[in-house]
């Protein structure tokens, strides 16, 4: 139940003030959401006064196992910060559900010299390539050792990125934690994604594909270069991400694209952090004064960009700890982000709350609203939560404060 009237409610104070208790706040909420098979309860429309109807439906099935496990990220995150009793139960909940829905995969015989000719990245007849390869089962075998996060444990959802969140949570968990007992799993992810990996390329979105997919590569990008700073000693995979680099630098540098800059900015965030590499930083600054200088559309004006802002977040790191010159973009950087999590703070739902400002002298009042405090909203006149709006707000407060 919910009524419209003409009642707003208090701005937020500074973000630079609120973030370590907002990260926590958003957090409990989440802990507090999270169901018992160590999943997260995915959205809620205060308009609606439940879930929408559609989300899991065709390609929905990809972006609720993402950000399921992209949630389960955030959450390793923060623990990284504050080692938490009850969020270290909650990570062991989710890695355990991860890998429950974890199909197995290995390159199928023949597949590595078929990525080595080239086959998979002709622009054109693809549809036909595709086609042929499937039917003689080129792209992958459905057994081995390694492991891919699927929404329902089939190969039609096993989206690529999924596992990398999924492998990034873990890497995360035990950085903080020591605890290794998912240290199978982890390594089953990592070959997994290393199935997708086209030599000379990026990696294929989905076992059943011969498509990349810009976000997806971004994810994966960042599981590799996150798991080469914490195990240097494995050549195999200091091997493998020295031609991941050079491929997304140069795939990815020229042009701006939005799906995959976040991503990309904490990726070669790592590798500045691993290598000391001028290319990354270059790589950053070049990007980041892409999106700057980008126009965005009206609709994104009150909309949600916490997710824009661990890009952004990222990228001042390494742009204020290099011998990086250009001051100009720094500050300019700098004010962008304020203003960003200006915006973002007054999305979240506070405690005690229960009405939500919906602009022009209107709100929506729901006692539904009180039981998410700590929640993101999408957007300022769009009363809908989603578990990622608040994950990417937390990482975004934790990067801030790194």
């Amino acid at each position: 139940m919910f009524f419209i009237a003409g009642l707003g409610i208090t701005a937020s104070p500074s973000w630079a003030a609120q973030k370590n208790e907002r990260a926590w706040l958003a957090v409990q909420q989440l802990l507090h959401s999270q169901m018992s098979s160590g999943q997260f309860d995915f959205e809620y429309d205060f308009l609606l006064s439940g879930t929408r109807p559609k989300t899991r439906i065709g390609k929905g099935k990809l972006e609720v196992i993402t950000r399921e496990a992209g949630t389960a990220y955030g959450v390793s995150a923060y623990f990284q910060h504050d080692h938490d009793a009850d969020v270290r139960r909650a990570l062991i909940a989710i890695l355990g559900n991860l890998e429950k829905l974890s199909v197995p995969i290995t390159k199928a015989p023949g597949q590595e010299m078929l990525e080595a000719s080239g086959l998979l990245r002709l622009p054109f007849g693809r549809y036909k390539i595709h086609g042929t390869l499937h039917s003689l089962g080129l792209l992958y075998h459905p057994n081995g050792d390694g492991r891919l996060v699927s929404y329902d444990k089939s190969y039609d959802t096993a989206w690529g990125g999924a596992t990398a969140l999924a492998l990034l949570t873990e890497l995360q968990f035990y950085q903080a934690s020591h605890d290794r007992r998912f240290e199978a799993l982890r390594r089953a992810w990592l070959k997994g994604l290393l199935v997708l990996y086209d030599r000379g390329a990026g990696f294929r979105s989905l076992p059943d594909t011969i498509d990349e997919n810009a976000l997806s590569n971004g994810e994966i990008w960042l599981a590799l270069a996150s798991y080469a700073r914490l195990f240097p000693d494995d050549r195999d995979v200091a091997a493998v991400i020295a031609k991941v680099d050079r491929y997304m630098l140069d795939t990815y540098g020229a042009t701006f694209n939005h799906d995959i800059y976040s991503w990309a900015m904490k990726a070669a965030a790592e590798r500045t952090r691993a290598t000391h590499g001028a290319a990354f930083v270059q790589f950053i600054a070049a990007q980041t004064r892409l999106r700057l200088a980008e126009k965005r559309p009206a609709w994104e004006a009150d909309g949600n960009s916490c997710a824009e802002v661990e890009g952004l977040a990222a990228a001042l790191g390494v742009l204020t700890t290099s011998k990086f010159a250009d001051q100009t973009l720094v500050r300019r950087l700098r004010q962008v982000i304020a203003a960003e999590m200006v915006r973002n703070n007054a999305l979240q739902i506070q405690p005690g709350q229960d009405r939500i400002d919906l602009g022009h002298g209107a709100s929506l009042a729901s006692p539904a609203i009180r039981e998410h405090a700590g929640a993101f909203l999408a957007g300022a006149q769009h009363p809908y939560l989603r578990i990622d709006f608040t994950e990417h707000c937390i990482c975004a407060l934790l990067e801030l404060e790194q």
